[in-house]
């Protein structure tokens, strides 16, 4: 009997999958501006990791430090700014056995002159959180990291079309053109001219497609 994957082993899948993201997001300080990666960037890879993987995080903030500081704005007039500190404590849970968990912290601060700053302070330290849990490298992705990012986006262009074309026979398909491809599972068929053609004739083969009117080239 196979022994079930526990969270460290999850969480490390999760890690695995994650790419270097890059900083897309610009902003700004008053007098100057930074590029940095944006929460929602995060958690679309980390949300798809935790749902393949079965995984569920819980976080909590606390708040550690606020004060609300005079600031002279760009138009030399004085304005009250918000500075909030948080800590976020983040219970990464393990879905198929909810006493198997780990918890982990990090911290963020939100800085604004109006109203945003508990939620700016929650958001830096819930992404901070995730990019400790999955050490994720942020900047420019690599040549072979954009292109693993491009072949998933293949892969998945195939799946729906499957999906689509054949819902009930779907798992069958996929079966097929691995089989045909010699890949040792779906998420690693090759991304070549070679390779879809196969997959197009396994899937029109299998859904009894006859005319070019029928068929969708992938």
């Amino acid at each position: 009997m196979n022994e079930k994957p526990n969270i460290i082993s999850k969480m490390s899948e999760v890690e695995k999958s994650i790419p270097t993201i890059a900083k897309g997001k610009k902003v700004s300080t008053g007098a100057s501006s930074f590029q940095a990666v944006g929460k929602d960037d995060i958690l679309e890879h980390v949300n798809a990791g935790h749902a393949k993987e079965g995984i569920k995080c819980n976080i909590s903030f606390e708040i550690i430090n606020s004060s609300i500081q005079k600031k002279e704005a760009k138009g030399g007039y004085q304005q009250l700014v918000t500075y909030v500190d948080f800590k976020a404590t983040g219970k990464f849970i393990n879905t198929i056995n909810p006493e198997d968990y780990v918890e982990l912290t990090a911290y963020g601060q939100g800085i604004d002159s109006g109203d945003k700053a508990f939620n700016k302070g929650q958001s830096y330290a819930a992404k901070n959180l995730y990019i400790a849990a999955y050490n994720i490298r942020t900047g420019e992705a690599t040549d072979e990291e954009k292109k693993d990012v491009e072949d998933k986006k293949v892969r998945k262009s195939i799946e729906a079309y499957i999906n689509e074309k054949a819902p009930e026979q779907a798992e069958t398909i996929k079966k097929k053109i691995v089989e045909e491809l010699g890949a040792s599972h779906f998420g690693a068929l090759p991304v070549t001219k070679e390779a879809r053609n196969v997959a197009n004739n396994v899937i029109n083969k299998m859904t009894n497609t006859k005319s070019k009117e029928e068929s969708k080239k992938i």
